[in-house]
């Protein structure tokens, strides 16, 4: 990663999203490409433009069940719907998050953890999202694999909830959900063209 996004990048893994903008704005696309060597989570909620508020308490983990799986009646999906957007600090669900090590990081080069905790290599201070959730592994320059560490209430990848300790490869724009928060797998150009588009 160049010094110019890094310097961008929290410690928790967390893009300042107003840099991000100013950075894509002085550079073409090829020089952002160039020096972002790995893909980012974008919280789907940027993507489709939600600009809903919360308040955060990511002191435990809660159990939750998304709403897409409330589909036994009407009733169920409107209280799985209440529940989802309620609680916590839903900018989380419009933040981007780089693939990166933390210096802190308890997991071998080439694999990303996440979780709600310090000590992870992306943060997400969420309630539905456990203290230790997922990891990503990199297996090769554009391949990437994702596995449930055994979390409270699961990871999604394009809304199949993955068997616990078993990779499966994520593509370009894949939806990845954690909890209740909704991510899409973006390359370094998809981003680029999302920000300049409506940044």
């Amino acid at each position: 990663m160049d010094d110019r996004l890094a310097q961008l990048v929290r410690s928790n893994g967390r893009l300042r999203y107003k840099g991000l903008v100013s950075l894509i704005h002085r550079v073409a696309q090829l020089t952002f490409v160039s020096f972002c060597d790995r893909p980012f989570l974008v919280g789907k909620e940027l993507i489709q433009g939600n600009l809903s508020q919360g308040t955060s308490d990511a002191s435990q983990t809660m159990s939750f069940r998304p709403n897409y799986v409330l589909q036994e009646d009407k009733n169920s999906e409107k209280e799985g719907q209440k529940e989802a957007g309620s609680g916590p600090d839903s900018s989380i669900g419009r933040a981007i998050f780089a693939f990166r090590k933390a210096p802190y990081s308890e997991t071998p080069r080439g694999v990303f953890s996440v979780g709600r905790e310090e000590g992870n290599d992306l943060v997400i201070a969420d309630y539905s999202v456990s203290k230790k959730h997922a990891e990503i592994r990199e297996k090769a320059r554009a391949d990437y694999f994702i596995k449930d560490v055994n979390s409270t209430n699961g990871t999604f990848l394009d809304g199949e909830r993955l068997t616990p300790h078993t990779e499966m490869q994520i593509q370009r724009n894949s939806e990845i959900v954690f909890g209740r928060l909704e991510f899409v797998f973006t390359l370094p150009g998809d981003l680029y063209q999302m920000i300049q588009s409506g940044g």
